[in-house]
């Protein structure tokens, strides 16, 4: 539908998002996607955390 409609498949927690997804050029059911957590508040900011790192789908991005 052109994108008006997603699903959420890849959701680590609410502070984390995807960075950089990329594409196997050999294979496009490969998918690699990076997630960044952060957490800012006034007094501090966190740049990193349990939500953050590689993840990889096999299946056209179906399962994580």
């Amino acid at each position: 539908d052109g994108g008006k409609t997603w699903t959420r498949t890849l959701f680590v927690n609410d502070n984390a998002g995807a960075v950089d997804l990329d594409i196997d050029p050999k294979n496009p059911n490969v998918l690699y996607a990076s997630m960044w957590e952060r957490r800012r508040w006034p007094w501090d900011v966190m740049t990193r955390g349990a939500g953050s790192g590689m993840y990889k789908s096999t299946d056209g991005g179906k399962t994580w």
